[in-house]
Protein backbone atom coordinates (compact mmCIF):
# COMPACT_ATOMS: atom_id res chain seq x y z
CA UNK A 1 0.00 0.00 0.00
CA UNK A 2 2.88 2.72 0.79
CA UNK A 3 4.47 2.06 -2.35
CA UNK A 4 1.29 3.24 -4.27
CA UNK A 5 1.46 6.51 -2.14
CA UNK A 6 5.45 7.22 -2.46
CA UNK A 7 6.11 9.55 -5.06
CA UNK A 8 9.59 8.64 -5.91
CA UNK A 9 11.12 11.85 -6.60
CA UNK A 10 9.63 13.24 -3.60
CA UNK A 11 11.28 11.20 -1.49
CA UNK A 12 14.81 11.47 -3.32
CA UNK A 13 14.50 14.83 -2.82
CA UNK A 14 13.61 14.49 1.29
CA UNK A 15 16.41 11.90 1.58
CA UNK A 16 18.69 14.06 -0.06
CA UNK A 17 17.93 17.05 1.90
CA UNK A 18 18.08 15.17 5.41
CA UNK A 19 21.33 13.39 4.89
CA UNK A 20 23.12 16.87 3.66
CA UNK A 21 21.73 17.83 7.41
CA UNK A 22 22.95 14.87 8.99
CA UNK A 23 26.46 14.92 7.66
CA UNK A 24 26.99 18.84 8.33
CA UNK A 25 25.70 18.68 11.82
CA UNK A 26 21.77 20.43 11.07
CA UNK A 27 19.93 20.98 14.10
CA UNK A 28 18.22 23.43 16.16
CA UNK A 29 21.43 25.58 16.80
CA UNK A 30 23.09 25.24 13.20
CA UNK A 31 22.37 27.65 10.37
CA UNK A 32 21.88 24.80 7.76
CA UNK A 33 19.86 24.45 4.72
CA UNK A 34 19.31 21.96 2.46
CA UNK A 35 16.49 21.82 -0.68
CA UNK A 36 16.36 18.97 -3.12
CA UNK A 37 14.35 19.72 -6.54
CA UNK A 38 13.40 17.01 -9.04
CA UNK A 39 12.73 17.49 -12.64
CA UNK A 40 13.03 14.09 -14.34
CA UNK A 41 15.88 11.51 -13.12
CA UNK A 42 17.68 14.87 -12.21
CA UNK A 43 17.73 16.05 -8.54
CA UNK A 44 19.26 19.42 -7.78
CA UNK A 45 20.70 19.60 -4.25
CA UNK A 46 20.89 23.35 -2.83
CA UNK A 47 23.02 23.23 0.35
CA UNK A 48 23.94 26.33 2.81
CA UNK A 49 26.04 26.30 5.86
CA UNK A 50 26.38 29.29 8.33
CA UNK A 51 27.66 30.69 11.18
CA UNK A 52 25.09 30.78 14.36
CA UNK A 53 25.83 34.84 14.46
CA UNK A 54 25.09 35.22 10.52
CA UNK A 55 28.38 36.49 9.74
CA UNK A 56 29.25 33.93 7.15
CA UNK A 57 27.20 32.11 4.84
CA UNK A 58 28.14 29.88 2.07
CA UNK A 59 26.08 28.28 -0.33
CA UNK A 60 26.41 25.87 -3.16
CA UNK A 61 24.30 23.18 -5.36
CA UNK A 62 25.17 19.75 -7.42
CA UNK A 63 22.99 18.10 -10.28
CA UNK A 64 23.06 14.36 -10.29
CA UNK A 65 20.17 11.42 -10.26
CA UNK A 66 17.30 10.61 -8.32
CA UNK A 67 18.95 6.98 -7.83
CA UNK A 68 21.43 8.25 -5.41
CA UNK A 69 20.07 11.29 -2.93
CA UNK A 70 22.71 10.27 -0.27
CA UNK A 71 25.51 10.34 -2.63
CA UNK A 72 24.46 13.72 -4.14
CA UNK A 73 24.18 15.08 -0.23
CA UNK A 74 27.86 13.57 0.57
CA UNK A 75 29.57 15.15 -2.26
CA UNK A 76 27.87 18.50 -1.75
CA UNK A 77 28.43 18.25 2.04
CA UNK A 78 32.07 17.11 1.35
CA UNK A 79 32.64 20.59 -0.84
CA UNK A 80 30.86 23.20 1.20
CA UNK A 81 32.69 22.25 4.38
CA UNK A 82 36.02 21.99 2.22
CA UNK A 83 35.27 25.40 1.43
CA UNK A 84 34.48 26.44 4.93
CA UNK A 85 36.91 25.80 7.58
CA UNK A 86 35.30 28.27 9.81
CA UNK A 87 32.21 25.96 10.04
CA UNK A 88 32.37 23.34 13.04
CA UNK A 89 30.09 20.78 13.03
CA UNK A 90 28.38 20.01 16.68
CA UNK A 91 27.62 16.45 17.85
Amino acid sequence: LLTQLTDAPSLAAVTAERAFSFLTGGGCSMPVGAYGVCHGETLTLYGLLGLENGKRIIRGSLQGTTNDPKGLAEELAQQLLAKAPWYQIKK
